[in-house]
Order: C-alpha cells, then sequence, then structure tokens
C-alpha cells in the first residue's frame, strides 16, 4: 500500500492540490514536499517551476 496521502503511485512527482507552489516527489510510496521559490508555481504538465503567470491553472 501507498503510505502518504500525496503520493497517487508509489513512483512520481505531483503537484500539490491547495499550494500551487508545492509538488511532491515520490518513491516507494514514501513523499517528499518540495516547494518554488518565490513568483514561481509548479506546472503538473511540464513538470518543473516556472514564472506564475505562465503556468496553466
Amino acid at each position: 500500500p501507498i503510505s502518504s496521502p500525496h503520493c497517487e503511485r508509489l513512483y512520481g512527482i505531483f503537484a500539490d492540490e491547495a499550494k500551487c507552489d508545492v509538488f511532491w516527489n515520490c518513491w516507494n510510496g514514501e513523499s517528499s514536499r518540495y516547494q518554488c521559490s518565490p513568483g514561481l508555481a509548479y506546472d503538473r504538465e511540464a513538470r518543473v517551476c516556472m514564472w506564475a503567470d505562465q503556468v496553466p491553472e
């Protein structure tokens, strides 16, 4: 079973549901939280932090 509520699958990078500048890296079901630098937001499609005004909603 997956031990973290932030991991949709055992492995992958997933956007935070509440904060646009936070994402989670999941490895074997264990999550690590990452935060984009100020002024940036996590782009779900590109899987990188980009300028907030360039990230689609």
